[in-house]
């Protein structure tokens, strides 16, 4: 596994290279890809949301389609609110999975970071530059999980050569990258 980035430029010059190196390594898709252990919680929720909804259903069908007001307003608000934002979670993990898997692969650098929300809803967003192709960097931002990438940090992005729109570094996903040797766990 990789160390945490240090702050020094000699630590972020040597994990350049390291990055670059794996970046070469993964280069051939398609590439082993699974879920982490935030991604396994994440998807038992998803079950468990399900059999609620599911669970929900069950007196509209033993009541002959009469229910009670408030069942109702709970029914409502978990198909309208809450199964778009799983939906939109699940397909979002989704196409993130497939970059993993068989996206192009490069090294680019964080040029911002900042630290928003508070308390359990604390996180940091980066953004980050990477090279695509022969063309000028792109710009990409994300949520980066690990709390450890700073500004200047090497940080492994995988996007869509076909649609340059479509990235994802691999600090901002559930996912994780098996190589041969170790399993890319962002740091």
């Amino acid at each position: 596994m990789f160390s945490p980035p240090r702050h020094n430029g000699v630590d972020a010059s040597n994990r350049r290279e390291a990055l670059t190196r794996l970046s070469e390594q993964l280069e051939k898709p398609p590439r082993h890809v699974a879920l982490s252990l935030m991604g396994k919680i994440g998807a038992a929720s998803l079950a468990f949301f399900l059999v609620i909804l599911i669970w929900s259903f069950l007196p509209l069908i033993r009541n002959g389609w009469r229910i009670d007001p408030v069942d109702l307003v709970f029914l409502v608000g978990m198909v309208v609110v809450a199964l778009p934002t799983v939906l939109k979670m699940t397909a979002r993990s989704m196409w993130q999975h497939e970059l993993l898997k068989s996206g192009a692969c490069s090294v680019g650098s964080v040029v911002f970071e900042q630290k928003t929300g508070g308390g359990l809803l604390k996180r940091t967003r980066i953004v980050f530059e990477f090279p695509v192709g022969g063309h000028k960097p792109m710009t990409g931002q994300g949520s980066d999980w690990t709390k450890s990438y700073k500004m200047n940090t090497p940080v492994l992005v995988f996007y869509d050569p076909s649609d340059i729109s479509k990235y994802v570094a691999i600090c901002s996903t559930a996912w994780r990258v098996r190589t041969a040797l170790r399993v890319l766990v962002e740091p």
